[in-house]
């Protein structure tokens, strides 16, 4: 569904930083809000992620503002339709 290379990368990012603070699907989801079976859809690229799910999810993640800033990237690239606001 959503295999955009900027995607892949948002998603992979957000499964590494989630998986170094020692959290499960289940336990993130918690913290911004979403199951943990949305979780895992968006990080397997069956659900579309957002803005405000990935500035929850750096400050979450203490990422430092990583996740939003690859998505504007993607956004100052044209990617597609799905991944901009």
């Amino acid at each position: 569904m959503e295999s955009e290379p900027t995607a892949e990368l948002i998603r992979a990012q957000l499964r590494r930083l989630r998986l170094s603070a020692d959290l499960t699907q289940e336990d993130f989801g918690k913290l911004v809000h979403f199951s943990g079976s949305q979780i895992s859809a968006i990080e397997l690229g069956q659900r579309p992620f957002d803005r405000l799910f990935l500035k929850r999810a750096d400050e979450v993640l203490n990422s430092d503002g990583l996740l939003s800033g690859l998505l504007r990237i993607a956004e100052l690239h044209g990617q597609p339709n799905w991944l901009r606001p």
